[in-house]
């Protein structure tokens, strides 16, 4: 019986076990803080879970708990989502992501997890981008519709969970500050 105590006393006494590594701002554990890694933020926006000991948002590998909730379809648990280590996944883990951007590494426990880009609902979608304008005059403004088309047979539940793009411009060209995106989350359209 004392033998059976005196093991209880010692893993009761262990405290959590860490063992995963990951760096604030790479919430999707890719390798690099960029903006794919909006998207899982706004995935587990409110979920919560352990706190990460001595949380910082410095880019730097960060021992945390596991959480009990994992990125729809892939092995990348939620508290890469959490990136300043507070327990909650909310709008203050942008700051990470701002403060690490282009940030690369390759030391995660587990290690990064490499996209398998498939379309989870087959049929693929069909990116569309239209223009108002079929040309612009100097100092003109035009406006760009980008729309994910699904065929009518995948339910609008079951499409994309959200859009990452990249704007790429010759700032010679285009006044940064004129640049506006506006996302059209209305059902169906």
């Amino acid at each position: 019986m004392k033998k059976i105590l005196l093991i209880l006393f010692v893993f009761l006494g262990m405290g959590p076990l860490y063992g995963q590594l990951m760096y604030p701002g790479d919430t999707n554990n890719d390798g690099r803080a960029n903006h794919l890694d909006l998207l899982p933020i706004g995935l587990a926006f409110g979920a919560q879970g352990e706190p990460r000991p001595a949380a910082s948002e410095n880019w730097f590998a960060q021992e945390f708990i596991p959480w009990p909730i994992f990125l729809p379809t892939t092995p990348v648990n939620g508290a890469f989502i959490n990136s300043n280590g507070d327990g909650i996944i909310d709008t203050l883990d942008l700051d990470a992501i701002v403060a690490n951007y282009d940030m690369m590494q390759d030391s995660t426990m587990p290690f990064p997890w490499q996209h398998n880009i498939q379309c989870l609902s087959c049929p693929p979608p069909t990116l569309s981008i239209s223009y108002n304008l079929d040309s612009v005059e100097v100092n003109g403004a035009f406006q760009a519709f980008i729309s994910v088309l699904y065929p009518e047979t995948i339910p609008f539940d079951l499409g994309a969970l959200g859009l990452a793009l990249e704007l790429s411009y010759d700032p010679e060209l285009v006044v940064e500050t004129s640049v506006v995106v506006t996302p059209n989350t209305d059902e169906g359209t």
